[in-house]
């Protein structure tokens, strides 16, 4: 068992057949900013990220794993080390982590990986961006630019009226096109939340509606 505190790396190849790593990765979960953050999206990667290098920096502490950083790389000398998935997904991610605290035994284990670090659409306030101006002090040269911004929409009580949120001309295109549809035929609303054992059937109508435009 690593020392309270010290980052180790994991054999990222590992972790889809490792259920202990699962069931821990997963009960950090509730830490996630991202969705990208969670143990069934880096499992899913698997395919994507074929070929490459893999690695997972991990913090113990206390006897349980406290932070997970997923990365890959691809093979060759000038290969950076980035995020899983970042490059094939160009989806947000971040560290994962308990404490902001744990961020600095994570930054000081990339810092002695040797290699080039390109990690894109990190979120801006991340505690492993001051860490890593820590641990790359006299070590190499870090550059933090802005990068494209997450789209969010803050799902509160006004959206039970959905509309409400659309100007005038907006709400007029709606009235116009529910006009046209209900030429057609009766026209019905409904809001779903299928399980996981509805899930692929719904996918598949609203996938087929969507190709008939």
């Amino acid at each position: 068992m690593a020392p309270p505190h010290s980052a180790r790396a994991i054999d990222l190849a590992r972790w889809d057949g490792s259920d202990w790593l699962a069931e821990e990765w997963r009960a950090l979960e509730p830490h996630a900013r991202w969705p990208t953050q969670s143990h069934a999206f880096a499992a899913a990667l698997t395919p994507l990220i074929e070929g490459q290098r893999r690695k997972l920096l991990g913090l113990r502490a206390g006897g349980t794993i406290s932070a997970l950083l997923p990365l890959c790389r691809d093979a060759g000398a000038i290969g950076r080390w980035r995020i899983a998935g970042s490059r094939e997904l160009f989806e947000p991610g971040d560290l994962l982590a308990a404490r902001p605290d744990d961020a600095a035994p994570i930054a000081d284990a990339l810092a002695r990986l040797r290699k080039p670090l390109s990690f894109d659409r990190i979120s801006a306030d991340s505690p492993l961006l001051p860490a890593l101006r820590r641990a790359m002090h006299r070590r190499g040269l870090l550059s933090v630019r802005p990068a494209m911004p997450c789209p969010l929409i803050v799902l509160d009580e006004s959206w039970r009226d959905p509309e409400s949120h659309f100007n005038s001309g907006r709400r007029s295109d709606f009235r116009r096109a529910a006009r046209r549809a209900e030429a057609l035929g009766p026209v019905t609303f409904e809001t779903l939340a299928p399980g996981l054992q509805d899930f692929d059937a719904l996918f598949d109508e609203a996938i087929g509606v969507e190709a008939k435009s």
